[in-house]
C-alpha cells in the first residue's frame, strides 16, 4: 500500500515515490513501477540466508527475526541502510546494463549508477555505485556490516 499525503487539503505527494522508477523487481515481472508493487521506490538492506544459519552479506538483519544494533556496524559512515532496487543490483549483486537491461530503468533519469542512499550514520547521499565492486569492497559504501 503506497503512503500519500495531502498538501494544502488538495494535492496528493506520493512519500517515498522516486519519479524515475520505472520498473519493479518483482518476480515474475509485473510491468509496474517498484512503488506499484511494493509502496516504496526504496529497499531497506536486509537478507539473511534462510536456512543455513549463516549470512552472505551481514547486513541490517541479525537473524530472521531480528535487526542489528548500530554498534554492530563497523563503518556507521558506510554501511548502506536503505536505498533503490538499482543501487542494490549494481553495488551489491555487480550487474550492469549489458547483463541486466531493465537496470536503465532504474537508474536516476535512466542515465547513471547514482541512487540517493541513507547511511547507518544517518547521512544521506547521491552515490555512484559501480558494478565492478562487490558489495563490501567499494571506496564509499558497503553493504555488509562487518566493513
Amino acid at each position: 500500500m503506497a503512503i500519500s499525503l495531502k498538501l494544502n487539503g488538495q494535492s496528493k505527494v506520493e512519500v517515498a515515490h522516486c519519479p524515475s522508477d520505472r520498473v519493479s523487481p518483482a518476480n515474475p515481472p509485473t510491468g509496474h513501477s517498484t512503488f506499484e508493487d511494493y509502496g516504496s521506490s526504496y529497499t531497506a538492506n536486509l537478507y539473511y540466508a534462510e536456512g543455513t544459519g549463516t549470512p552472505v552479506i551481514y547486513t541490517l538483519t541479525a537473524d530472521n527475526s531480528h535487526s542489528i544494533k548500530v554498534s554492530d556496524v563497523l563503518r556507521p559512515s558506510r554501511f548502506v541502510v536503505f536505498s533503490s532496487w538499482g543501487a542494490f543490483r549494481v553495488g551489491w549483486y555487480s550487474e550492469d546494463t549489458t547483463a541486466n537491461p531493465d537496470l536503465v530503468k532504474m537508474m536516476w533519469h535512466q542515465k547513471s549508477y547514482r541512487w540517493s542512499t541513507l547511511f547507518a550514520d544517518t547521512h544521506v547521499a547521491l552515490v555512484k555505485y559501480d558494478p565492478k565492486y562487490g558489495p563490501t569492497n567499494a571506496p564509499d559504501y558497503s553493504f555488509d556490516r562487518r566493513y
